[in-house]
């Protein structure tokens, strides 16, 4: 029977019952506005126009800029277009479907490959959208992710508690399935709503949406997987008997979530995201909190004492905090956010990643991206922020120094052959070179008097401890330019 066109088919539904769904047995046909062309209303000039049928007979008519055009290669990627674009279909919260393309002349459907665009400005093909049973629906099948609210997109809570719900009935692996075409809807978001700032996400921008996303899976995941299977006040003793996998989604789940979200938010940073937008986050709100969880992700919370291999807990893992902030500076975050210092300890960012140094901490690792984002901050810091001393009186080359001994000296090259050549050993040789190198250029790169060059030195020596051997030539080349 057909639903009138006021009535929310979601009203009153159990919106997370996977096995069913209030528009099942609802013809596409009576799905959406008869007779009507939908076309696009974004304030995008339009430059290319395409045409696809409805099974119904309707049109579905969608603007689209160069930019957005350019990016539509696939038919993959027409089919998330049409997603996006028709509002006749459901997307609260979430709405898994399938899409065939037929040719309207032959009846023949269409496979993957390359977009064909003479037959998408003719209005040859014709789409037939297949609700996608979660219970029942095949690996090797095709997914399309809807949602029309993007705030819903990327809530923490229902992200989260929707991929458990998935592990729970069909395991992780279907989950990544599942969220494989998750990551290709977000792609999919055109440059503009990734740069957006207003309705959509009460007021916010796209990144401090993306960024609270990345906190909860940080902090909060394990805490929302057992609030979701027993409720708040249940935290131990979990019966897993009904789990597809007969396992708790642990460990390898949250690695899962920390890969699947960090990464595709990291490819939207470097790809879409505009100077303006990172500096329109961070700039309006010029508060110490934003910076302490910024570093956080790299690192994690650093407890209150200091020389312990394990001495902090959370960050985003394998590296994907350090890769997430260099894409967040090549982007224009505030100098505030990563060249300052925080703390107990009034640490920099080259500090607070490198402490401690100890042989334990080199014998339990650190992630070559830490490294690489440490050479990065060396080769853009000045000079009196890389000499800077905490309050151990420290620099971040002493610590640098420390650390890269170890993978030097003698003793540590006699270890366990499952320790042999691994990748985050010579990264770190490397940051404590770069460290004594940039010191060096910016010595040699000084311009001004003598008075200014006279505390450069005493900001030098500080940072050296006391050790000027590796600037005294690039020294003796400023002084007799006097």
């Amino acid at each position: 029977m057909a639903l009138p066109p006021w009535v929310d088919p979601w009203a009153g539904a159990d919106i997370w019952d996977l096995a069913a769904s209030p528009w099942a047995g609802v013809a596409p046909a009576q799905r959406g506005p008869a007779g009507r062309v939908q076309r696009d209303e974004r304030g995008d000039v339009p430059e290319k126009c395409i045409r696809v049928h409805r099974l119904n007979g309707e049109v579905l008519e969608v603007s689209l800029t160069i930019q957005e055009a350019n990016n539509l290669t696939s038919n993959r990627d027409l089919k998330q277009c049409l997603a996006r674009h028709d509002c006749s279909m459901p997307g609260a919260p979430y709405f898994l479907c399938q899409i065939r393309l037929i040719h309207v002349d032959t009846g023949r459907e269409i496979q993957d490959g390359s977009v064909n665009w003479e037959w998408l400005e003719k209005g040859s093909l014709q789409y037939v959208v297949i609700e996608a049973d979660v219970m029942s629906v095949a690996f090797d099948e095709e997914l399309i992710f809807s949602c029309k609210d993007l705030d819903l997109l990327l809530d923490p809570r229902l992200l989260i508690s929707y991929a458990f719900r998935i592990c729970k009935q069909r395991g992780q692996a279907f989950c990544e399935h599942v969220f494989g075409a998750w990551v290709l809807a977000m792609r999919s978001l055109p440059h503009t709503e990734v740069n957006h700032v207003g309705s959509h996400f009460s007021g916010k921008t796209f990144l401090t949406r993306c960024l609270a996303l990345l906190h909860a899976v940080d902090r909060d995941a394990e805490d929302i997987m057992r609030d979701e299977y027993r409720g708040a006040a249940v935290r131990f003793h979990l019966d897993v008997s009904d789990f597809h996998d007969k396992r708790w989604p642990g460990e390898p789940f949250e690695d899962f979530l920390h890969e699947i979200f960090a990464g595709l938010i990291i490819e939207l940073v470097r790809e879409k995201m505009d100077v303006g937008t990172v500096e329109k986050t961070f700039l309006f709100h010029k508060c110490e909190t934003d910076k302490i969880n910024l570093w956080k992700l790299v690192r994690g919370e650093k407890y209150p004492y200091r020389n312990r291999p394990s001495g902090c807990s959370g960050g985003l893992r394998f590296g994907l905090g350090a890769d997430l902030m260099i894409a967040l500076i090549d982007k224009g975050l505030p100098r505030w956010c990563w060249a300052g210092c925080l703390g107990p300890f009034n640490d920099n960012l080259l500090q607070h990643i490198i402490e401690p140094a100890t042989i334990g901490a080199a014998m339990d690792g650190k992630d070559a991206a830490k490294g690489r984002l440490c050479i990065y901050l060396a080769q853009k810091l000045r000079v009196e922020e890389l000499c800077h001393r905490n309050q151990d009186g420290r620099s971040a080359l002493s610590y640098a120094e420390e650390f890269a001994e170890h993978f030097e000296s003698r003793p540590f090259q006699w270890r366990p052959p499952w320790m042999l050549q691994r990748p985050d050993q010579a990264v770190w040789i490397q940051v404590r070179d770069v460290i004594r190198q940039e010191m060096e250029a910016r010595v040699r790169a000084f311009q001004g008097d003598l008075p200014a060059l006279v505390e450069l030195t005493r900001s030098v020596r500080a940072g050296l401890d006391g050790d000027l051997a590796v600037c005294t030539e690039a020294f003796a080349d400023c002084v007799s330019s006097f």
